[in-house]
């Protein structure tokens, strides 16, 4: 109540919101045939607070589910995906990356997906379904001839600003820090977050750099603060060993409600 830009949100909407997901998912499946990997990632902040604050504390949220009811809705939707992408037989190994180091839900986060990952484990082996945590603020993974940098953007503890939409020389001597650091040596380069609810791309010289945006409409903190905003999700098609990329970006429109 009170909000600028009022929408529907609510467990029954982000459960037809995540068949959504199923969908696409299974149109790329009926061009491409069954993948070798299908990966799952979600960049953070999905739970969106605990107590109405962010988990960091300090900064009120407006939420229409208790704590509760939030883990119910997140752990019974993901369960119910991933059942269904494995009866569909979509691909050989799913792999669900969730990042859990960030501003709005860190360990409640970082408690849904272990709940998940419990679940999924008793369901299926490892080599059918495999759950990865990320509770570090960037962490990478490789398949083939590229790796991945995940985060969600802004941490749960440090950082006063997060990433940028826009890269500047101090984001990409970071970003570069990290790849030194790790001593990356992929041909391919991505560097993926979330945190402010918009898409963006650009490539520098090492890494590309994406930004995604928010699966959700915008809080009555956003909107005050940044207006209204679009929300959906996107899907990568990406060969294992060129950089011949599909990227299609899928925007969900929430119900308005009009005073």
């Amino acid at each position: 109540t009170g909000t600028l830009f009022q929408y529907e949100y609510s467990a029954a909407i982000y459960e037809e919101s995540m068949s959504k997901v199923y969908n696409s998912i299974l149109k790329e499946f009926k061009t491409h045939g069954t993948f070798e990997v299908l990966l799952i990632d979600n960049l953070g902040d999905q739970e969106d607070g605990w107590n109405g604050q962010t988990t960091r504390g300090g900064h009120a949220l407006e939420q229409n589910m208790s704590n509760a009811e939030m883990f119910d809705t997140c752990v019974d939707v993901k369960i119910k995906l991933i059942e269904s992408l494995v009866k569909a037989k979509v691909a050989n190994k799913i792999i669900i990356r969730s990042v859990t180091n960030s501003n709005h839900s860190s360990d409640f986060s970082l408690i849904v997906n272990k709940a998940i990952e419990k679940i999924i484990n008793k369901m299926y082996s490892k080599t059918i379904v495999e759950v990865e945590i990320l509770q570090s603020f960037m962490e990478h993974r490789t398949w083939g001839d590229h790796t991945w940098i995940l985060t969600h953007g802004k941490d749960e503890k440090y950082q006063f600003k997060g990433l940028p939409l826009i890269l500047n020389d101090k984001t990409i001597n970071y970003i570069n820090d990290y790849i030194d650091f790790y001593e990356i040596k992929s041909k391919y380069i991505h560097f993926e977050k979330g945190d402010l609810h918009q898409l963006g791309y650009q490539k520098v010289k090492k890494f590309d750099y994406r930004n995604f945006m928010s699966f959700a409409p915008p809080s009555a903190w956003q909107q005050h603060n940044f207006g209204d905003a679009y929300a959906g999700y996107s899907i990568q098609v990406i060969p294992k060993w060129s950089n011949e990329i599909s990227h299609t970006d899928y925007f969900i429109d929430y119900k308005k409600q009009v005073k």
